[in-house]
């Protein structure tokens, strides 16, 4: 007996068409979860910047030296950008050259100092 027919050896695909909202729809997706990736690593890295700045912070609470470095350095750092002017101006806060951070204590101190009555020529020259 003589079997006819055909046998299939192996099928290639040569060509796919996709239609342009399917394709659209991929594009989508893909574009999304690069965003998700972006976002999750951007909000890492600020939690790891915030949590150098805590402990810098608590460094310079106890060491008003270092602070006033670091002020300094910042000046500095301004200063090679060219794109800035510097005015220093002498402040009653650090009793220094260097300018110093105010911080909400300072803004309260000099609200306090505002709320009360200047004293008159009258007192001054007394």
């Amino acid at each position: 007996m003589v079997q006819w027919g055909v046998l299939i050896v192996t099928v290639e695909i040569k060509d796919v068409v996709v239609s342009k909202e399917l394709e659209d729809a991929i594009a989508r997706e893909a574009a999304a979860e690069r965003e998700k990736r972006a976002r999750i690593l951007l909000a890492q890295s600020e939690e790891l910047s915030v949590d150098s700045m805590v402990r810098a912070s608590e460094k310079y609470c106890h060491d008003p030296i270092a602070l006033q470095l670091r002020s300094m350095n910042m000046l500095y750092e301004m200063c090679m950008e060219g794109k800035s002017t510097m005015i220093f101006v002498p402040t009653t806060i650090t009793h220094s050259a260097m300018p110093g951070i105010i911080g909400v204590e300072g803004i309260r101190n000099l609200i306090d100092q505002g709320s009360q009555p200047r004293p008159t020529q009258e007192e001054l020259s007394e």
